[in-house]
């Protein structure tokens, strides 16, 4: 008669696990890198690292047009709360890079319009725009104009004439932004 150890049971379910997760991680790991190539491929970006935090960080092919709103986004919740001027502009930002068209994007936006996005979500959105803008033109007119549209939305609410249209908030998040574009 043959010896059965009632711990066998147990390490063989627990191999299973095992495997069962390691298999799991594995297949996580191979989709992550193919979402980080599509949005390379669809982008222009080489930048691997960067491809695999947006992926991470949720950004998917249909969700990368929206990057380019995230500092508009950052902009108008620099004082805490978003003005209905300031998400007028976002939302015609939105409508001329097509997110409308896309539900995902569109509501991956309004989400951000209802929550501020976290300041990785933010800042990785900044490093891919630096990335995307330089790489079409050297002399740094898509930098300089995402500037002025962020400044725009910036201004879009309160002062007089002008005066006081930006608040103390709002110049710091312009600073923090113009830094990490021409980082």
């Amino acid at each position: 008669m043959s010896y059965l150890n009632p711990l066998e049971r147990f390490r063989s379910v627990s191999e299973n696990e095992h495997f069962r997760k390691a298999n799991t991680k594995a297949l996580d790991a191979m989709r992550a890198r193919k979402h980080a190539r599509e949005i390379g491929d669809a982008t222009g970006i080489t930048d691997e690292d960067l491809m695999a935090h947006l992926v991470a960080l949720g950004i998917d092919v249909e969700t990368v047009r929206i990057l380019h709103l995230v500092p508009l986004v950052q902009m108008a919740w620099a004082d805490g709360a978003i003005q209905s001027e300031e998400r007028a502009l976002i939302e015609l930002a939105a409508q001329a890079r097509g997110v409308d068209e896309r539900p995902k994007a569109k509501a991956l936006l309004q989400a951000m319009l209802e929550e501020p996005p976290s300041a990785e979500v933010c800042n990785a959105a900044l490093d891919f725009c630096r990335l995307v803008l330089n790489a079409e033109g050297e002399d740094g007119s898509g930098v300089e104009s995402l500037q002025q549209a962020v400044l725009r939305v910036a201004e879009a609410h309160g002062g007089f004439f002008g005066i006081g249209a930006v608040t103390d908030g709002e110049r710091r998040a312009l600073e923090q932004i113009g830094e990490r574009l021409h980082r």
